[in-house]
């Protein structure tokens, strides 16, 4: 497949700082990025470089044909129009005009769970979630090729992160590439096809999700509530397991992929299960386990 993003020794400073260090990388058509890391790990200035917004100390950016939109993390508003026209002016940059323009408007703004009643007035009367959502519509009435959304889940509600979600998949499915900045991971575990995980303005993994987790998860927590208090003392440890115990609840640290038997082998056979469940692995704790390698 022929790359729609690709960069090459792409350097970013600030000053002395340098803030992004990417030798090589290359996005396929119609993937879903998760652009993973902690505050301060270079996302958004990785998502500037690919939009043109900001110019690069050394290397080069290249996007595919199509248009691209761009959907900051910070406040990007025309705070002199309605917001109904920040909308629409999203549509004419996308190429459309008159009634299409309107309809595309108008669908983007129901997409995100505002309202024309909404958008009447100039954008400074909206809430904080309002204003973010105002900028999600605006991308989405681009209909962009190429969607590069910095942070866009902070300040959605459940009912209007789940409409974002379901469009945000349907464009990927129609062809269109979208690159998504996030250190809210479960918002985005779902939806993503493809991990970059930034660390220190460096990529310190770049490939599938499920690579992703076999890589960086190397452990799974069990959860066991016995019929009879226990002590640390009582358990028979395996090599790899950790363990804290609390009367009768005893949580494992087990290495990924533990059998149920060799978790009743740590346990003392005085004792009997009552509960038994284990905490799924997310991106979240992926993440975690990354930062420590």
């Amino acid at each position: 497949m022929n790359p729609v993003i690709r960069v090459e020794e792409l350097q970013k400073r600030y000053g002395e700082s340098l803030a992004l260090d990417i030798p090589h990388l290359a996005i396929n058509k119609g993937k879903i990025v998760g652009l993973l890391g902690e505050n301060g790990a270079g996302k958004s200035t990785f998502i500037d470089l690919i939009s043109g917004v900001s110019e690069p100390s050394r290397g080069q950016v290249e996007v595919g044909e199509g248009r691209v939109g761009w959907c900051s993390q910070r406040l990007v508003i025309d705070w002199f129009v309605s917001g109904w026209m920040n909308v629409w002016l999203g549509a004419c940059l996308g190429g459309l005009r008159g009634r299409q323009a309107k309809t595309v408007t108008d669908e983007a703004i129901a997409q995100v769970g505002l309202s024309d009643a909404n958008l009447k007035d100039t954008p400074e009367v909206l809430s904080g979630g309002q204003q973010q959502r105002l900028m999600i519509a605006r991308t989405f009435a681009m209909r962009p090729d190429v969607y590069l959304l910095d942070e866009p889940t902070v300040g959605l509600d459940v009912q209007n992160l789940e409409h974002f979600v379901d469009h945000v998949r349907n464009v990927s499915q129609a062809g269109a590439t979208v690159v998504i900045s996030s250190h809210e991971f479960e918002a985005v575990e779902d939806l993503i096809d493809d991990v970059i995980l930034l660390s220190g303005g460096v990529v310190k993994f770049f490939g599938s999700k499920s690579d992703f987790m076999d890589r960086f998860v190397t452990k799974e927590t069990v959860r066991i509530v016995l019929d009879k208090a226990i002590s640390i003392d009582d358990l028979c440890m395996a090599e790899g397991f950790s363990a804290e115990v609390q009367g009768y609840t005893v949580v494992l640290d087990v290495p990924r992929g533990t059998e149920f038997k060799s978790v009743l082998r740590c346990l003392p056979s005085h004792a009997d299960v009552l509960e038994y469940s284990r905490q799924t692995v997310g991106l979240r704790e992926a993440v975690k386990w990354a930062g420590r390698h």
